[in-house]
Formats: C-alpha cells, structure tokens, sequence
C-alpha cells in the first residue's frame, strides 16, 4: 500500500550534534527574519533511517523512509494495516535509541506519502507500458523515460506524480540480490504521490496515524483506477517474441510501404502471392493484437 513517507513532529531540545549513531551529519545557520534569532538546520541519517532534520528554533523534527524497507529491507512486498502499527513501534524504538525520548506515534504529521501497487501482469509488462504511455491525465504532464521502461504523469510543480513502470527492470538495475529480482518479474509498479493540498482534503491534521491506512490508499488511487484500455493495431512487445523478429519487420514494412503508396501503390511492388501472404500476416497481427486487461484493485481483499 505505502513506500517512501516523510513525516514531522515537534520535539523540544533535540541534539543531534552530539548523537554518535546518526552519520553525516550536516549544519546549516541562519537567521529567523521573523525573530531574529539564531537557527540551526541539522541533517543527518542512520543505518536504518535515511533522512533526519531538526531546526532548533522550530523544534521541528524530520524523518523520511520506505516503511516496506524498514520492515522487510526490500520495496517489492506490499504493506498491509498490522505493518502500518509494526512500523510506528520501530520507528519510536529507533529514536528512542537515537534521542533517548519517546515519540508517539499520534505526533506525527504526513509531509510526503507514496502509495503504490504490484499489477501482477507476466509477460506483458511492456505492452501495458506501451498503451499506458498513450494515455492523458488531466491537467498533468506526461513524460516517457527509458524508451517506454517508465511513464510519469505530474503537475507543473511536480507536487502530484503518477508513476507506471517495470518494477523487476528498476531491481536490475539498482542490482538488487537476484531472488528479489524474481519476485519483481512480471510486475507493473504504481506510484502515486498526492501534493499537500490534497493529502489534507482527506484529513485535515494530516496525522499520520489517520493518513497510513486503507481509506487514503482507496482515496488515491481511485482517481486514477480502474484504467480501461481501448483497441490497438500496434504491435505488441507479446506478438513480437510469439511469432518472431523477422515477421515482425515484414509486418511493420508492409503497413509502412501501405500507408505511404495505398493499396493500389502496392500492387506494382509484390508478386501476388507475396502480396496475399503479406495481407495474410497483417491479418493474424490483427487478431492477435493484445488489449490489456482492465487494471484495477480489489479493494475488498485488502
């Protein structure tokens, strides 16, 4: 259900400068413009924590991290709610080990939340990115990396972001152990990071103890599910390893030649038979054709 969270709360008096466990430890002083006095920013991180910061005027306290990574050291298994409470009670221990003070977990305001979910599709992870990469969002920027790996919808902010992609293709990549990278086979990855504004539409505090549950996982991503995809005569990346390479640059040739000379252009350039097969493979290509499945979330096995 959730990946990456960032979260604030306020302590009082926290000293990092003297913590020996937090790691690159990093500070930055201004002046309050408001006050004028004194503030200190500090950065840092910990084996298991990878973002810390605390404004000494402020007292605001920073943490940002991926619960499943925490939890499992991997972002390939999906959350369910008794891990939401698991990860509430090791983040409390591993500040308390930190800070020596106990932070409740109803302290906490969501800042940043990524929801996000494993579509188990086989094989046809990159026809679903092909035809994902042909849609529009309202009022989003679509950008297609990695020739098609990867389709990202966000604002002109980049506040809100949708991200589709192939979720064993990133595992490789980032050289995970390979039992991982078997698991994440076969699975299309969504990831959606609501702005601010949004995030408080459904709950006014933001506290994240009403934030890390079913019913903002169902809020977010029901403004983009169910995606039902409509017909296509392209060819798909499954036609392609079915039936070969070769008759793959055959079919594509013949439609190419079509569409730029007609169908009686054409005629003066293949042998009849030729010209039967060819029709004949466009009409197999045709047939074959993948529509992917409706994606969508059966919110009622969550």
């Amino acid at each position: 259900m959730f990946d990456t969270v960032r979260l604030q709360t306020i302590v009082n008096s926290l000293n990092l400068i003297d913590c020996q466990d937090i790691e690159n430890l990093k500070e930055f002083t201004y002046v309050n413009q408001k006050t004028g006095e004194l503030c200190t920013k500090i950065t840092g991180k910990t084996s298991k924590l990878p973002f810390i910061q605390y404004n000494s005027c402020s007292g605001r306290l920073e943490v940002e991290l991926s619960i499943p990574k925490l939890l499992y050291g991997e972002n390939v298994t999906l959350l369910n709610q008794d891990d939401i409470q698991t990860f509430f009670a090791l983040l409390e221990d591993e500040l308390y080990r930190i800070f020596g003070k106990r932070i409740e977990k109803e302290t906490w305001q969501v800042k940043r939340l990524d929801v996000c979910w494993n579509f188990a599709v086989g094989d046809k992870v990159k026809d679903y990115l092909k035809q994902i990469a042909l849609m529009k969002i309202n009022r989003l920027i679509k950008v297609v990396y990695q020739d098609g790996e990867s389709v990202v919808f966000h604002d002109k902010n980049n506040q809100k972001r949708i991200m589709f992609y192939d979720k064993e293709r990133e595992c490789i990549q980032r050289k995970c152990q390979s039992d991982l990278i078997e698991r994440a086979n076969g699975l299309l990855r969504l990831e959606i990071r609501l702005p601010l504004r949004e995030i408080t539409n459904y709950a006014k505090e933001r506290r994240a103890v009403d934030i890390l549950r079913k019913g903002y996982f169902i809020y977010a991503t029901a403004k983009i599910l169910p995606i039902e995809f409509t017909s296509s005569n392209e060819i798909s990346y499954e036609w392609v390893t079915t039936h070969g390479i070769n008759k793959a640059e055959m079919t594509i040739g013949f439609q190419t030649l079509k569409n730029e000379f007609g169908e009686n252009g054409i005629k003066s350039l293949y042998s009849s038979s030729t010209l039967h097969n060819r029709k004949k493979l466009i009409k197999e290509m045709e047939q074959d054709v993948l529509v992917p499945e409706l994606l969508f979330i059966d919110y009622s096995s969550l």
